[in-house]
């Protein structure tokens, strides 16, 4: 009859009643989900504040973060808050495949105009290549300079140009229109047959 009894009391949100030597132990309720805790979930599920943090913004004490962290629906509230954070993530910004190829492009676009500027400066016009917008005048002691005044050198823009295909690279690895070549082995292996006769 008493554990009917203490089946009885132990209701929704209590920790099962124990039996010592004949006597029902009183349930132990846990505390109902408050804002503090919605609070405390969403800024352990952001991850951008230590826990002593944590507990200064919602007002607990250290220990009673922990118990909270080791309850079940404490660990799913977080749960959820971390998948709705990295939805969110996913529907803007760079996550988003078209945004990330559109600044590609728009980084690349930039730097077409840098060339095509560099190809209407008059100080590259009379320059071997100048025209072709790629030269970068550098000025020694102050290095590189596309529209520096004065003695200088004009030389090949390597850096922009890696950029350039850095870019062009990516936005075709972004679109899977890119394929890794595969280095052919030079070495060339002949395999010769030989019968008891030729030994």
């Amino acid at each position: 009859m008493g554990k009917t009894l203490a089946a009885k009391r132990c209701t929704a949100g209590t920790v099962p009643a124990k039996e010592s030597h004949g006597l029902i132990a009183k349930p132990v309720r846990r505390p109902a989900w408050t804002q503090r805790h919605e609070l405390a979930a969403g800024l352990v599920a952001e991850g951008g504040l230590s826990n002593a943090e944590i507990c200064d913004r919602v007002g607990i004490a250290p220990t009673t973060l922990a118990n909270w962290k080791r309850r079940p629906e404490f660990v799913t509230r977080v749960d959820e808050l971390l998948d709705a954070f990295r939805a969110a993530v996913r529907r803007r910004g760079i996550a988003v495949l078209e945004r990330r190829v559109e600044a590609l492009t728009d980084r690349w676009m930039r730097m077409q105009k840098i060339i095509e500027d560099r190809a209407n400066d008059a100080d590259a016009a009379e320059i071997p290549g100048g025209k072709t917008g790629l030269l970068v005048k550098v000025t020694k002691g102050t290095g590189a300079s596309s529209a520096g005044k004065g003695a200088g050198e004009f030389v090949l823009d390597i850096a922009l140009l890696k950029e350039l295909r850095e870019h062009e690279k990516q936005a075709a690895q972004e679109l899977g229109q890119w394929v890794e070549s595969k280095t052919n082995d030079p070495t060339t292996k002949l395999y010769v047959t030989v019968g008891p006769d030729d030994l």
